[in-house]
């Protein structure tokens, strides 16, 4: 998996090198600059960084939607769901992909592969533990390869562990941790351990109705968040355990 080998935030940049070599180099890269091209910055310039093989064009500026819950899990003990049994991994809670877009092994042993975005699509059933007052940003850039067509459904599930009196909340942003009222009603759900609880992921210029999907834009950087709270008040929890158990639902309901 290509994400393993970068930390997150790293991107492929190579480090700045002072040595005075380094000014001969962008003399020549001056020399061969096509006319009217500027090369002031032609050695600040990153790599692409690529995650589960696309590109990550990088999140907004949230500087003014700071997220609205005390701590972002890093890490998690993810269960799925597969025929035969189930199968867990520790799966980075700041990635989509890695939490929706693995595809277990047929034997329940070893090491996942990985389905681009949106995922794995086959009603792919991940659970893991929230503990009380943190929430889940999982990052995921859509690739312009999105088909208008394509209709992605996520669902928060029953699965015995959640406490009937708990909710648990999502939301898609560009920003981490951010639940706030003006993000479209499409983009967020609210679930009792009973009813609501789901929203559907499409392009945005998918012929499904507007008012009943979430509109993403190919190239754009958003965050999938979690959190086990009300969305109109995400930074208190309902959980009082020590931490309350999630399952959500991700699947392809127009491939």
């Amino acid at each position: 998996m290509l994400a393993s080998s970068l930390t997150r935030g790293q991107s492929l940049k190579s480090p700045i090198n002072t040595l005075p070599v380094v000014a001969s180099i962008l003399v020549l890269l001056a020399g061969v600059a096509t006319a009217g091209e500027d090369t002031a910055g032609i050695s600040e310039q990153p790599d692409p960084v690529f995650k589960h093989g696309y590109e990550v064009s990088g999140p907004a500026d949230c500087g003014a939607r700071p997220p609205q819950s005390t701590t972002r899990m890093q890490q998690n003990s993810i269960d799925y769901a597969r025929n035969g049994g189930g199968y867990t991994r520790n799966g980075d809670m700041r990635d989509y992909l890695d939490i929706f877009g693995v595809v277990p092994p047929i034997t329940g042993q070893g090491a996942p592969t990985f389905a681009p975005f949106p995922g794995n699509g086959v009603n792919l059933l991940a659970r893991w533990d929230l503990p009380p007052g943190a929430y889940a940003a999982l990052e995921f850039s859509v690739p312009q390869t999105l088909a208008a067509s394509t209709a992605y459904e996520v669902q928060f599930v029953q699965t015995t562990f959640l406490p009937q009196n708990a909710v648990a909340s999502m939301t898609v942003s560009e920003c981490p941790g951010d639940f706030r009222p003006d993000i479209p009603i499409a983009c967020k759900a609210e679930w009792d351990g009973n009813d609501g609880g789901l929203f559907t992921i499409v392009a945005d210029d998918s012929p499904l109705p507007v008012a009943q999907t979430c509109r993403v834009t190919r190239g754009k950087t958003y965050f999938f968040n979690i959190v086990g709270a009300h969305l109109a008040t995400p930074g208190t929890p309902t959980c009082t355990a020590a931490s309350c158990s999630m399952g959500l639902v991700a699947k392809l309901i127009v491939p």
